[in-house]
């Protein structure tokens, strides 16, 4: 008879932040694509800013009233580059890091270099995924809670396809799958997740108002719990896919007999 391996969530989740303690290079692909993000931002957007400045003045002189309607546009249109390129990098660096936080579980050496070049290999079912959700999220924002459930259901979907290989439309119904049928540990490991964003807002907050350093500190803080949360999920991820089940609690002890 096979027995099921069994695990405990709640030490899972803090062995999770250990892990990225001790391999703090798995935030280091969030942490480039919040500085490709910044720079882009500041390049593109101070660009804009400026070519806006130049039209308003057009227009002050007299100039064509279309200018600043250009120039809006313009504005509008670096917006988009920044969220699409960022959107795409983040997507490749949430891969790279499941694969690498799946090396450090399972005792091999973290090679963020080859697990950003296998993320790259899968961009494609990555953002087919990405984008089914997102399309599912906006259309469900007016419930509000739609969402959040949604993204419960789907909290899989990202490691069944770099780690499973699964299809962008496969990973939808074996997140769901694993979600519904492991409901009490998925709901720990959000939690856990939960928790550690919370903790990163505060921490931003504080260190927010020390100009640049503060900013620094933010960013890493960030991308460190970024790499905590796919830590987490990918080991929630692997472990019930291997089978395992929540530990039992001990019995309670009988009480003795009546004498």
């Amino acid at each position: 008879m096979a027995v099921n391996r069994t695990f405990d969530p709640v030490a899972e989740a803090t062995s999770a932040f250990q892990l990225v303690i001790k391999n703090w290079v798995l935030a280091v692909p969030q942490l480039i694509v919040g500085v490709i993000a910044i720079a882009l931002a500041l390049i593109l957007g101070m660009g804009s800013i400026f070519a806006a400045g130049g039209l308003g003045a057009m227009m002050g002189r007299g100039g064509d009233n279309g200018a600043g309607l250009a120039a809006l546009s313009g504005l509008i249109g670096t917006i988009w580059i920044i969220v699409l390129v960022a959107g795409i990098l983040g997507l490749i660096a949430y891969g790279a890091t499941i694969l690498a936080a799946n090396d450090a579980w399972a005792g091999r050496p973290v090679d963020i270099g080859g697990a950003i070049g296998k993320s790259i290999g899968s961009i494609v079912n990555l953002l087919i995924f990405g984008i089914i959700i997102g399309i599912c999220c906006a259309i469900l924002a007016i419930t509000f809670v739609g969402p959040i459930i949604l993204g419960v259901l789907m909290m899989y979907g990202f490691q069944a396809i770099v780690l499973g290989g699964q299809s962008g439309v496969g990973a939808i119904g074996e997140s769901y799958r694993l979600v519904t049928k492991n409901f009490g540990p998925s709901i720990i490991a959000i939690l856990a997740v939960i928790v550690a964003y919370v903790a990163s807002f505060v921490i931003s907050m504080v260190l927010g108002i020390i100009p640049i350093i503060g900013q620094i500190i933010s960013l890493i803080v960030g991308a460190l719990v970024f790499a905590y949360a796919c830590a987490v999920v990918t080991r929630f991820y692997t472990l019930i896919q291997s089978g395992a089940v929540i530990a039992s609690a001990p019995a309670s002890p009988s009480p003795p007999a009546a004498s």
